[in-house]
């Protein structure tokens, strides 16, 4: 979604062959929707100016999905893990289909306590434990940024494609570190930034939102 604010919201109408010009009459807020058939990936900017040539500009970037393989390492014992791509099909018993036993749990911060989850959803930390150490090869579509809801109290979060940072939404609502856990140590790790395929504990004082965006812009 991406919004525009001008002063004057007086518009005229002028019919156009340019696909990347819009003009209306219309008064106040309204949507606009551009169908571009071909558009590179990449960044761009949409500018939009009233009757008396007050501008505003907002950037924005547009990402073509593409799929990739991502190898999730797994150690014997318990990981922390999550997955950096969307899946066609997230359900537990169809990602890790190959395993023998295994054992896969979500924490749930609003009711502070461990739940079974059916599915991995992207940006959700998790616990897998295994029998032995092995290569868990997913297919998906890659998560380039993500954003959550999360609770006063310990959270667990996953990560993107890319070694991110996070942010929250209000500013200063968590503690600065976030915690991974190493399964051949068996003890946790402090951390400043997310990696693929990692999970972390992070400490909220409040409920808020937390981006995780890549440290370099694609």
């Amino acid at each position: 979604n991406i919004t525009i604010t001008l002063t004057n919201t007086t518009w005229s109408t002028i019919l156009t062959t340019n696909p990347n010009i819009v003009k209306t009459n219309i008064k106040g807020s309204f949507n606009c929707t551009f169908n571009i058939p071909k558009i590179n990936q990449g960044n761009y900017n949409l500018t939009a100016k009233d009757t008396d040539e007050n501008a505003a500009k907002t950037h924005f970037r547009i990402e073509i999905p593409t799929q990739l393989y991502f190898t999730l390492r797994l150690k014997r014992g318990w990981n922390m893990f999550s997955l950096p791509v969307r899946l066609e099909n997230s359900s537990v018993s169809e990602v890790f289909k190959d395993l023998g036993y295994y054992a896969v749990y979500a924490w749930n911060a609003s009711e502070k306590r461990y739940v079974t989850p059916e599915t991995i959803e992207p940006g959700i930390g998790y616990w897998i434990l295994i029998l032995e150490d092995v290569n868990v090869t997913i297919t998906g579509t890659p998560l380039y940024r993500v954003e959550l809801q999360i609770h006063k109290g310990w959270n667990m979060i996953g990560s993107i494609i890319q070694e991110a940072n996070y942010t929250t939404r209000p500013e200063g609502s968590i503690y600065m570190n976030i915690y991974s856990w190493n399964p051949q140590l068996k003890r946790y790790k402090t951390e400043t930034t997310t990696k693929p395929g990692k999970a972390y504990w992070i400490l909220a004082y409040q409920d808020c939102t937390i981006k995780i965006n890549p440290t370099q812009t694609r």
